[in-house]
Formats: structure tokens, sequence, C-alpha cells
């Protein structure tokens, strides 16, 4: 239980750095990085797009832990 639990608020971490980091993309002016345009150039041009990575690498540890802690055998 002690996983899941841990699992699901590492998820909610990870998936609200996601939304807060694209959110604030589409605040952003329009901006075209190395002809990359939309969303993904505005991050690359902001040099955020490690931190994204991260995010969604966090985001993906807390779903596993989340599933770890559902499958997990009773004693």
């Amino acid at each position: 239980m002690k996983k899941l639990i841990f699992g699901i608020a590492v998820l909610f971490v990870g998936a609200a750095g996601v939304i807060a980091l694209l959110a604030c993309t589409l605040l952003a002016e329009p901006v075209v990085y190395n002809g990359t345009s939309g969303w993904l150039g505005c991050l690359q041009s902001m040099g955020l797009t490690p931190a994204l990575a991260a995010f969604l690498v966090v985001a993906l540890l807390g779903l596993a832990f989340a599933l770890c802690g559902v499958f997990e055998k009773k004693k």
C-alpha cells in the first residue's frame, strides 16, 4: 500500500511539472529554433528540454512504483 501511495504522489509531481512546462510554452511568444517551431521549439530556445525529460522520467518512475504497489503480493 505504501508503494502505491508513493508512486501516485511521484506520478502527480512529474505530471504537474510536465503540464506546467507545456502550459508556460503555450503562453510564451512563438519561437522558431533551428527550424523547429511550436512548443518543442519554444522549450529548446529556453533550454528547458532537459527539464521536460526529467519530469517525464519522474512521472514514469511514479507510474512504475504505483504499478508495483498494485501487483504486490500480500503476505
